[in-house]
């Protein structure tokens, strides 16, 4: 039996599915310790602002930048792939634009909100000096 190719197969495969596990392990550990934290100050009488409850909130320019990069780095697989098997280049091509384009329309609507974002703070701070 070939174990190189079991251990490759099981650790490609499940070392992803491992940080996953951890990832929501710990994130579970975290708000479960928050919220005794939390029931411990309201059995102890102590008035909690409402700011400290609630959860961060990612901005969506950074999401849609991250989704970008994202799609960009993804689009040039087809064609390596298509290159690796000398098969179809002219449908690896369509597909890798079709993801290339995506990435670009995510990241430059990331960069435009963001811009807008700084320039609504930028405002908002301007009006409230005078």
């Amino acid at each position: 039996m070939d174990w190189e190719g079991v251990i490759a197969i099981v650790g490609i495969f499940g070392m992803p599915v491992l940080i996953v596990f951890f990832v929501c392990l710990f994130r579970f550990l975290k708000n479960r310790m928050r919220h005794r934290e939390v029931l411990a100050a309201i059995e102890k009488g102590i008035v909690l602002p409402e700011s400290e409850v609630r959860k961060a909130v990612i901005p969506p320019w950074i999401t849609s930048v991250a989704a970008g990069v994202g799609l960009l780095v993804f689009s040039p697989t087809f064609i390596i792939k298509a290159v690796m098997e000398s098969s179809n280049i002219t449908g690896a091509i369509g597909k890798s634009l079709f993801f290339l384009s995506i990435g670009l329309f995510f990241l430059i609507r990331g960069l435009l909100l963001r811009k807008h974002e700084k320039q609504r703070e930028f405002e908002a701070g301007k009006s409230a000096m005078q």
